[in-house]
Formats: structure tokens, sequence, C-alpha cells
């Protein structure tokens, strides 16, 4: 049997790249989002398998966990990779706006990964979890999802050291500025007594990732991840445009 991935959100961008990279690599890829119809790209591809996983509802999880558990008893690498974003001041979302962004971007990570583990573990295999750079660089308007990164990277972080024992590599996959459409919230309307009417426009803008000096074509940056992944690596790789200025970042405030 070959090496087997599963991979949440694979609707498009980072996560259908990474689908794809594992399978020329010669992996069974196991690609999952909330809908199927959003993955016909991947159908043409031999051993994939496409799966409906809503990574915040427990039955979608349990639903895809049999399915992989009924083909294999282990799964060698788990890629918690879909995420949500969210463009707003800080004094204008709604409380319930923000928990759906925690919701994706950290219990939907803990609920899939729990789900998994027993057979990541039997293959002494891999989890990988996407951090971002704006759990590290604070982006103005982008306060919500820069606090649910930041809060994944420190879950994953200290998930490695609870997986040693069992011999299970645990990667923070820190990803900078790659091109995809995971920003693109044109819709986004301030609300009537929002202290920031006048800066409407530029808000907007940053959620559609405009002003973005660079960004890593999604290829490059999945080919050179599946590399490390498939390497050994172990613990967190910063990867993707201005990932490598946010690890310098960080590590100057943690010892500098």
């Amino acid at each position: 049997m070959p090496k087997s991935v599963l991979i949440t959100g694979c609707g498009g961008g980072i996560g259908s790249t990474l689908a794809k990279e594992f399978h020329a690599a010669g992996l069974h890829v196991y690609a999952t989002t909330r809908s199927k119809a959003k993955m016909t790209h991947l159908e043409h591809l031999e051993n994939i398998t496409l799966l409906e996983l809503d990574v915040v509802s427990q039955a979608s999880i349990e639903a895809a966990v049999e399915i992989v558990r009924k083909e294999t008893e282990t799964l060698d690498i788990l890629v918690n990779n879909a995420g949500q974003t969210i463009c707003m001041p800080t004094l204008d979302v709604s409380i319930e706006e923000a928990k759906k962004i925690f919701d994706v971007n950290l219990w939907g990570v803990l609920a899939v990964t729990q789900a998994f583990a027993p057979m990541v573990i039997a293959a002494k295999g891999t989890i990988v979890n996407l951090c971002s750079i704006s759990g590290v660089l604070y982006t103005p308007w982008l306060g919500l999802y820069n606090a649910s990164k930041a809060a994944l990277m420190a879950y994953s972080e200290t998930l490695k050291l609870e997986m040693s024992p069992f011999e299970v590599k645990v990667i923070s996959l820190v990803a900078g500025a790659v091109d995809t459409t995971i920003m693109s919230h044109g819709d986004l309307k301030l609300p009537e007594n929002s202290l920031y009417k006048r800066a409407q426009k530029e808000i907007r803008d940053r959620g559609n990732g405009l002003g973005v000096p660079s960004k890593t074509p999604p290829v490059d940056f999945a080919k050179q991840v599946v590399k490390d992944i498939l390497g050994g690596t172990n613990g967190p790789i910063w990867r993707g445009a201005m990932a490598l200025v946010a690890c310098i970042c960080r590590n100057l405030c943690l010892f500098g």
C-alpha cells in the first residue's frame, strides 16, 4: 500500500495544490472539503479519494474517519489546511462571527486531529497544521484571524511535545503570502456607527489581499512543503513570501 495523506480544505488554493503534489509524489490522497462539488478539478486523478468533511461538524468528521478506516488502518500524514478569514475592525466584529473564525481555525483542527490521531499514531506518521505569519505579524483589521492563527501555533507546538512519545511528528506550517483567493472580502461593509468609516476603502482593500508586495505561486509553495514533509521535518517550517521575515521578527522578539 502506498503512503496515505488526508488534507482538509481542498476546494481550491493551498489544499487543492497540496493534494496534486502529494499525488504526484505517489501517495494515496484523501482530499476533503465541505462539498465534493468543489473538488471536480481533482476527479480525473487516480489514487485520490474525494470526501466530504466539514471541520465544524463532529458527525461529518466521524463519517470521514469511518470511510478512511475501512480502506486503511493507518494514516501517514494528516494536513489540517481548512481555514477561514475575516477582515473587520475588532471593535466592529460581532462575537458570533468571531467565534466562527475560531470554530474553523482552531476548534476544527482540534476535532479533526483528535478523530484521526489513532490512525496517525499507528503509522508513526505526521500531523501538519497550517499556521500563518498573521499569527506573528499583527495586521490591522485582521485581528480575529491573527488571534486564531496565533492560538493554532501555540496548540500545534504543544501537540508536538505531546506526540513525541508516540514517534509522531508535528509540523507547524507557517505560511507567508501565497497567491490564493482566501482573502476575498469584497462585500465588506462596516456598521453605520463604526469609528472606522473613513477607512472603509483601505479595510476593503486589505480584505481583498491588496497591498501585498509579493505572493508565492501555490504550486511553488506546495512543492517545497511536500518536500519538507516527506523529508521528515518535525517542528515549525516557514514557507511563502515574507515568511522568513516573520520568522526573523519572531525570533528577535523571543530571544532579542
